[in-house]
């Protein structure tokens, strides 16, 4: 069994089955990721009777999304990995690309008033940072929300590729850091 945890836009957590299926799967919208994502990995595997070290390993979303909410995700992963849990991991924008969606285009809140913006072909693949007043919105695009339901309904094919062939991602926010932390 697979522990899954995503804290970058809302608290997600679920147990993945060795079909690569939920088991049981929780989500928040509480933004208190650091205060409560510990008491809910653990009553998700105390209602399901299995014990964290019993899991073969972990899945990370990688981002993009809140910085904080990020950090929070990798340290346990970490820690897990430390315990000798495999680890993996994935960017949202990628969701799509992994379980053979060929185009489309993602769109987040960048916050700083900024939209992300992912666009994928079977070609190429580009994202860039568009400022509110200059965002054009489609009907087509996949956002956050809409990702979310894709990933529930895809979850089985995704979690086996990712763990089928070990994808790692490194954090991802929408923007460098030097340019996150500057002022003004």
């Amino acid at each position: 069994m697979y522990l899954f945890v995503d804290t970058g836009h809302q608290i997600q957590i679920g147990l993945i089955g060795s079909d690569y299926r939920f088991v049981d799967y929780e989500t928040t919208t509480e933004k208190r990721s650091s205060e409560i994502i510990h008491l809910m990995i653990h009553g998700l595997c105390q209602k399901n009777g299995t014990k964290l070290e019993s899991l073969e390993g972990v899945i990370t979303a990688a981002g993009p999304g809140s910085y904080t909410g990020l950090r929070v995700a990798r340290g346990i992963s970490d820690i897990l990995q430390l315990s000798g849990m495999k680890a993996y991991s994935f960017w949202w924008h990628e969701s799509f690309q992994i379980v053979g969606i060929n185009e489309g285009r993602w769109v987040s809140n960048a916050f700083k008033k900024e939209q992300f913006v992912y666009s994928w072909s079977s070609k190429d693949a580009r994202s860039e940072l568009v400022h509110n007043d200059e965002f054009i919105e489609s009907s087509q695009d996949f956002t956050v929300d809409s990702l979310i339901s894709f990933i529930k309904k895809n979850h089985q094919k995704l979690f086996q590729i990712i763990i089928d062939e070990e994808i790692v991602r490194d954090i991802f926010y929408y923007r460098s850091l030097e340019k996150e932390f500057a002022r003004g």
